[in-house]
């Protein structure tokens, strides 16, 4: 403890004044040094991304097994050996078990706490990085998807118009379905072109008459361009993109069995 009464914790505390509240390093980069810095962090995201079964047993992991099980089948004969034996081929079983799920754990912290990092850094080459895998993710698939982190870390962006611009062509992209996180993070970033906030998905439609008609038609204008996109789509991209449309919650042409405007997803 200093002995300095005038000295706070904060200037004492290196870590304090470097990081913020979840431990994310804050300290002023260089370009490079940025540049390396998401290189790095991307290079981690592809890996884990890819690895999307850590922990799955080899085939020769899995013959071995099997060969174990038939002689356990084998030698049930109720003795003391044939119990053993099947307590033993139980307890591996249990510990391939642990040690998958282990990995399976593993592999969502470091994408989390990857995808932490990257979203509060701020410079072109993170801007585009944050878009890329925003883009990237599937409306289904991940349990615990890294996307709403990657959102939360857009106001953090230094070049607000580049963001914008690259979330406005991966949601004009054929090659890509739409999914609701592309959309909320496309309404954001134009938001964040006029302010330094956004508003929260809650409460976007909750404004006056007026603010509730213009997000409305900004809303329809925006599913509107992924429909022109559609005779660009691979017959696959279309069919999903198609059944995209008609989940969502304002009319449109794949939809016209609702007769009830609603509020959009």
């Amino acid at each position: 403890m200093s002995g300095d009464w005038r000295q706070t914790s904060l200037e004492v505390c290196e870590p304090c004044r470097t990081t913020n509240t979840i431990g994310i390093e804050l300290s002023a980069r260089g370009e490079q040094e940025e540049a390396a810095l998401v290189a790095s962090l991307s290079h981690v995201l592809d890996d884990a991304n890819k690895n999307v079964s850590p922990g799955e047993l080899s085939p020769e992991q899995k013959g071995d097994l099997a060969r174990e099980f038939e002689a356990q089948q084998g030698t049930a004969n109720g003795g003391e050996a044939s119990k053993k034996q099947s307590e033993d081929l139980l307890h591996k079983l249990n510990q391939l078990i642990s040690n998958q799920m282990a990995a399976i754990q593993n592999r969502e912290d470091v994408r989390r706490d990857t995808a932490e990092r990257l979203a509060y850094l701020s410079g072109y080459d993170s801007v585009r990085a944050k878009v890329h895998f925003i883009a990237e993710e599937r409306e289904s698939g991940e349990a615990y998807p890294i996307g709403p982190i990657l959102k939360d870390g857009l106001p953090s962006s230094r070049n607000k118009q580049l963001q914008l611009t690259l979330l406005e062509a991966a949601w004009r992209d054929p090659h890509r379905v739409p999914t609701d996180l592309l959309h909320q993070c496309l309404r954001q970033a134009k938001e964040l072109i006029h302010q330094e906030w956004v508003t929260d998905e809650a409460v976007l439609w909750d404004g006056t008459p007026k603010e509730r008609h213009s997000a409305r038609d900004q809303y329809q204008a925006e599913i509107n361009e992924v429909i022109s996109t559609l005779p660009l789509c691979t017959e696959s991209n279309r069919m999903e993109t198609i059944d995209y449309l008609k989940k969502l919650g304002v009319p449109n042409q794949f939809n016209q069995q609702q007769t009830t405007p609603t509020t959009p997803n």
